[in-house]
């Protein structure tokens, strides 16, 4: 697994989160610069860990 994949993980783990909130999360805390994630690396992990089921998505409570 990689430092992005944890990373991605150690987030979510704090709760549900959209993309948007993400992306937020991974700013604030200056996290593009040690896991080398660009904003498009983001939405290709979560992908990935949705196929592993590691993460899976649930529906806006719009």
């Amino acid at each position: 697994m990689t430092d992005s994949e944890l990373a991605l993980l150690s987030i979510l783990s704090e709760r549900p989160m959209n993309s948007d909130e993400i992306q937020e999360v991974i700013t604030q805390r200056n996290l593009r610069e040690w896991t080398l994630m660009g904003t498009q690396s983001v939405y290709f992990i979560l992908d990935k860990l949705q196929q592993q089921q590691l993460i899976e998505r649930v529906p806006d409570a719009a």
